[in-house]
């Protein structure tokens, strides 16, 4: 199946990469850009000065090493246009007022100089949504009902759902790559979008006590859309995997669609009760106003079989498929394995949030997936 996404709030699957203010990219505050440096067109103008090539060489290896200096400064002195040597152009999407400890910028996933959403990031929000599912209909859809027969009786091991999406090889009795039913779930990368659908993004981890450290961070800005598939592979069916799987594969891609809004539906109605308990945050009130008009703007693509879906930024209690159905006795249970937490009424007291150029907060990685139009499932 063919599905677009479009993004809904700002929106990064983090490559693992950063620029630096030193040296990848100059910051320009009066334009309110930041010009990313091309770093093939400068080491080609450094090739072309003659005999001045190692002096300039070595000056800017002796900004990047000592951390001295930057970019900006050299191409100041040499009057150089950063226009002329930059690969993108990328707008500030914060106020001039924000101050950062680091300017340090995390940078998005790319191949060929395009950034993209790795199939790999989609398909690990949509097992989240698959194992939430299962669970909401073996509770029977009621919340803290309980759900300790998905959780791992060691201390030190993490839940990874494996008792849901495998079942154990007969001779080991241990849960083999064969045995995963997620192995007929085949999700592509995105189409690559443009440096022009990104922007410089102050991103704030707020809510807990401590003062909140904005980092910068490129994203997709809201709006741009790019598009993948959701394959259900064949040989499902005589695999050595679950029979629901099997039941639930065989009704189609829809019903994984129908999955992921389910999951997104409630969990931001949760979030929502969540952040009214504390509204007399300004950052609360911005998140409630957002996450409400998120569900009200795109009821009409919903009804035609369209979904939420959130990805990147990693997964907190309330979009996680096992929190939302802990029984208050089993939070209490659990505690004491997470020295982090400090009390069992509300975690996590910290969320990830966008500080806007408007001094409002946005949510992280909020994105509307759908089915092509003339596109048969």
């Amino acid at each position: 199946m063919i599905l677009s996404l479009q993004v809904l709030t700002p929106l990064c699957v983090r490559s693992g990469e950063n620029a630096s203010a030193i040296t990848d990219y100059i910051h320009d505050r009066n334009k309110r850009v930041i010009y990313l440096i091309d770093q093939e067109k400068l080491n080609q103008w450094l090739m072309d000065q003659g005999e001045s090539t190692r002096y300039l060489v070595k000056e800017i290896a002796s900004i990047a090493s000592s951390q001295q200096g930057s970019l900006a400064h050299f191409f100041e002195e040499h009057n150089l246009s950063p226009h002329d040597f930059s690969q993108a152009i990328l707008p500030l999407a914060f106020p001039d007022s924000m101050t950062f400890r680091s300017w340090s910028l995390f940078l998005p996933t790319l191949t060929g100089r395009k950034p993209y959403i790795p199939g790999s990031s989609i398909k690990g929000a949509i097992r989240t949504a698959l194992m939430f599912d299962y669970i909401k209909k073996q509770n029977n859809g009621r919340k803290g009902y309980g759900a300790t027969p998905h959780l791992p009786n060691s201390t030190r091991q993490l839940y990874n759902g494996l008792d849901i999406f495998c079942l154990p090889d007969k001779r080991s009795q241990q849960y083999l790559p064969e045995n995963d039913a997620l192995r007929f779930l085949q999700v592509t990368d995105t189409s690559p979008s443009s440096f022009k659908s990104l922007r410089v993004y102050a991103l704030e981890r707020k809510g807990g006590s401590r003062t909140a450290i904005p980092t910068l961070l490129l994203g997709f800005y809201p709006g741009t859309e790019m598009k993948f598939e959701i394959n259900i592979l064949p040989g499902y069916e005589k695999a050595n995997i679950p029979e629901y799987w099997k039941e639930f594969f065989a009704t189609g891609t829809p019903a994984i669609l129908k999955a992921i809004w389910e999951y997104s539906r409630l969990l931001l109605i949760d979030e929502i009760e969540r952040l009214n308990k504390k509204i007399n945050l300004e950052e609360n009130k911005s998140l409630v106003q957002e996450y409400t008009r998120l569900l009200n703007e795109n009821k009409n693509e919903i009804k035609q079989g369209g979904s939420l879906l959130r990805i990147g930024f990693g997964k907190t209690y309330f979009f996680n498929s096992i929190g939302y159905f802990l029984s208050d006795e089993e939070k209490k249970k659990y505690l004491p394995k997470f020295k982090r937490i400090k009390s069992d009424s509300e975690f996590p007291t910290t969320r990830w949030m966008i500080h806007t150029l408007e001094n409002h907060y946005l949510p992280t990685g909020w994105s509307l997936i759908k089915q092509e139009k003339g596109v048969k499932a």
